[in-house]
């Protein structure tokens, strides 16, 4: 049993075992095949049938990649208008894409991008005159062959992709700030020494919670601060047996 395997989604598993005697690139043999196919004026695949011939091919400069197409009767080529063209793709895992073809300038274009991975079996089929051609070949781009026994030992699976939820965490940096009307600053009515404190820092406190008791130095009589809202105690600046001003 053998594994398929696109390397443009597993680059790293690609780097890792390029090297071992049990992992065969099928890109690398589809490469050396490609090396040797009839090429047209185009650098097309040039795909022959008897005296009539389409070259094929991949056109991305500076335009998402799309089918270009050109066929030649003999040494003669024909006017894009005169022929019909169709290709499907075969992927892996049972995609198929097919293209429809319309006359532009003295090519015709494919009526889509082909959409990465450029990895498929091809089929192609041509009309002229009342006769159809067709042919296949493959054209493997990155794909990567591994027999089970090396799958097995480097632990390698595959599973069939499905939705899933992502969690992402992105770290601010920050200064936080209370809301200035939220904020009640708390002093003595009246001068005096201050004889207790019930209120610490960090400490949450409610409306009308006793904070101090302070000495008045006029009548000599104590008298209580309470908190005017609830919150939290985020700053002291007394302590007992200081004088409170006013």
């Amino acid at each position: 049993m053998k594994t398929l395997i696109n390397s443009r989604f597993v680059l790293l598993l690609t780097v890792a075992l390029c090297g071992d005697a049990g992992l065969t690139t099928v890109a690398q043999a589809a490469e050396a095949a490609a090396a040797t196919f009839p090429r047209g004026p185009h650098n097309g695949r040039l795909l022959s049938d008897g005296d009539f011939a389409v070259e094929l091919a991949i056109f991305e400069d500076g335009v998402p990649p799309e089918f270009h197409a050109w066929a030649y009767q003999g040494d003669q080529q024909l006017a894009a208008g005169q022929w019909q063209l169709t290709v499907r793709l075969a992927r892996l895992g049972g995609e198929q894409n097919n293209f429809v073809f319309a006359p532009v300038g003295d090519y015709l274009l494919g009526n889509g991008v082909v959409e990465e991975p450029h990895s498929f079996d091809v089929t192609v089929t041509a009309s002229y005159q009342g006769s159809n051609h067709s042919w296949q070949y493959e054209s493997y781009e990155g794909r990567v062959e591994l027999t089970s026994t090396l799958a097995q030992e480097t632990n390698i699976g595959t599973e069939r992709a499905g939705p899933g939820v992502l969690h992402q965490s992105i770290l601010l940096y920050g200064k936080t700030t209370p809301d200035p009307q939220g904020i009640s600053h708390v002093t003595a009515r009246y001068p005096g020494l201050i004889r207790s404190i019930s209120a610490d820092l960090g400490q949450r406190v409610n409306v009308g919670d006793k904070l101090a008791v302070i000495e008045a130095n006029t009548s000599l009589q104590s008298y209580t601060i309470t908190a005017p809202i609830a919150g939290l105690v985020i700053q002291r600046h007394a302590n007992p047996g200081e004088f409170a001003g006013e």
